[in-house]
C-alpha cells in the first residue's frame, strides 16, 4: 500500500487525515460547511475529494456531484481558473473569505457561514484543509 492511497486505493490518507484533524480542531462536521473550495487540478480529484472530506461515503462521490447542501468551486475551481501551480491554496483561501464575508460578487453563494478549502501538493503527498466560519 502506498502512503498516499487510501487503505481501499481510491482516495488520498494526507486529505482524509487533514480532514479529520480540521474538523476536530474547529468542531465543525461535514454537513455544517456551505461552500468549498476543493482540489480539482484532475477531474476524477473532485469526487475523490468528496468522499474523502466526508461529505459523502465511500462509492457515492459521482453522486454527490448533484446534490445542492454544499456549494463547491463557486470560481470554477482550479481547472476553471487555470490552475496556477503554487499559489491556488491562497486563491481558494481569498475565494472562502470573500464568501464568508458577503463580497464574492457573481460567484456570491447566498447565506454561505461556514467555509471549508482544500488543497494538496506533489499529487497528493501533502494535503491542507482550513475550515473558516464568517
Amino acid at each position: 500500500m502506498s502512503l498516499m492511497l487510501a487503505d481501499d486505493d481510491v482516495g488520498l490518507m494526507t486529505t482524509r487525515e487533514a480532514c479529520r484533524q480540521a474538523y476536530d480542531m474547529s468542531g465543525i462536521k461535514p454537513q455544517d460547511i456551505d461552500v468549498v473550495e476543493l482540489h480539482d487540478a484532475f477531474t476524477i480529484m473532485e469526487i475523490m475529494a468528496y468522499e474523502d472530506l466526508f461529505f459523502t461515503s465511500k462509492g457515492e462521490g459521482g453522486k454527490f456531484v448533484e446534490q445542492e447542501q454544499v456549494s463547491v468551486n463557486p470560481r470554477g475551481g482550479l481547472l476553471g481558473c487555470g490552475h496556477p501551480i503554487g499559489c491556488t491554496g491562497v486563491a481558494q483561501t481569498a475565494e472562502i473569505a470573500a464568501q464568508l464575508a458577503g463580497r464574492a460578487g457573481k460567484t456570491q453563494i447566498k447565506g454561505c457561514k461556514t467555509g471549508l478549502i482544500h488543497n494538496m501538493a506533489a499529487a497528493g503527498s501533502s494535503s491542507s484543509v482550513i475550515i473558516l466560519r464568517s
